[in-house]
């Protein structure tokens, strides 16, 4: 698939969705969402309008930012993570570091 036509979507796995039967869950799909994954509460990419106004470069960034936030703030397992975006095209080899990210100076 190709990365202008992927919608990133998952569930958190800290509060308030630990509750959730789908909590810590990840996939990579296109719109319309199939069935199998509309119970995943977060969603960017494709049904984003900065995703689809990006260009190449842009999306790239927008995605090392969507793989910061799944895994160190939302605790999705670092493996999910890559098998999912490994399944867009132009992110096949995953060029994203999964470095957790230095603390911004207040």
């Amino acid at each position: 698939m190709k990365a202008i036509d992927a919608m990133l979507v998952w569930t958190p796995d800290r509060a308030p969705f630990e509750r959730a039967r789908s909590k810590g869950k990840v996939a990579v799909v296109t719109i319309p969402e199939p069935p199998a994954t509309r119970e995943l509460m977060c969603s960017v990419g494709a049904c984003s309008l900065d995703w689809t106004e990006a260009n190449d470069a842009g999306r790239k960034e927008l995605m090392q930012g969507y793989v910061t936030e799944m895994i160190h703030h939302d605790n999705i397992p670092e493996a999910a993570v890559r098998q999912e975006i490994s399944k867009i095209d132009e992110y096949s080899n995953f060029p994203f570091s999964t470095a957790k990210p230095e603390p911004e100076d207040e």
